[in-house]
């Protein structure tokens, strides 16, 4: 599987556009909405996991919330920082790049038909792409040749996450998000080293880590290659890949 994205130049790396993070249709174990109580308190985990790099505050209205990043920021922490945590609800989530600007808060539309989000209808639309597909996670930057290998890995993200047991998960986010060693967890779970280590191996931990990794590359490359677009004709655009700051990888 190939993508025509553009090759690499050395240059001024062109500021990537805005991205719109919309949290669909999410729900608890069971099946059911999250009461409102819930949402409200994922979205000032949301807002706490971004003190920098936020353009506007996450937003919260019925079974949504939404929120509205820099160019530069690190959209995949929002999915593992719900994804990863005890009580993990399932959200579909839509991130997109947008030309909106934001404000103190960024207004999420109401459930039912559609609604043009308020100023970033491009995340509204994935979310009902991704629903369609049925999958999970979908992200879109505008760049074809990104996208099409976004399609293809971003919703594989989503379903690892779901597969942590309530044993893998606490593992899986003391590695991933606060990046002790394996040694560290061991004792903050008062467990062995070795029971650690089979963990990680069975929740598949590494595997998530790498591919987090590999949507962040590309969310990256592609936002990248969009403002290049934007600013030059398309002909002319080149994509120099920066990696958002992440994990180094799992410490032994």
């Amino acid at each position: 599987m190939t993508a025509n994205i553009a090759p690499a130049t050395v240059g001024a790396v062109p500021e990537p556009r805005a991205i719109a993070i919309v949290g669909g249709d999410v729900e608890d174990r069971d099946g059911h909405p999250l009461e409102a109580v819930r949402l409200a308190e994922l979205g000032g985990l949301l807002d706490a996991a971004y003190p920098t790099g936020r353009r506007a505050g996450f937003a919260v209205s019925a079974v949504r919330l939404a929120g509205l990043l820099a160019g530069d920021a690190d959209p995949i922490l929002a999915v593992l920082s719900i994804g990863l945590l005890d009580d993990a609800p399932r959200v579909r989530w839509a991130i997109a790049a947008t030309s909106a600007t934001g404000g103190s808060r960024f207004e999420p539309p109401p459930p039912g038909p559609a609604t043009p989000f308020e100023s970033a209808p491009e995340a509204l639309e994935a979310l009902a792409v991704a629903r369609a597909r049925r999958d999970r996670l979908i992200v879109r930057t505008g760049e074809p040749g990104a996208d099409r290998l976004l399609d293809a890995i971003a919703p594989l993200l989503t379903e690892l996450l779901d597969e942590l047991t309530d044993r893998q998960r606490p593992v899986a986010r003391m590695l991933l998000l606060e990046g002790r060693r394996q040694a560290d967890v061991a004792e903050a779970l008062g467990v062995s080293r070795a029971t650690v280590s089979v963990m990680v191996g069975r929740g598949r931990v590494r595997s998530i880590e790498r591919l987090a990794g590999a949507v962040r590359a590309l969310t990256a490359a592609g936002l990248q290659a969009r403002s290049a677009t934007d600013r030059r004709s398309p002909r002319d655009a080149s994509l120099t890949v920066v990696r958002p700051a992440g994990p180094e990888g799992l410490r032994a």
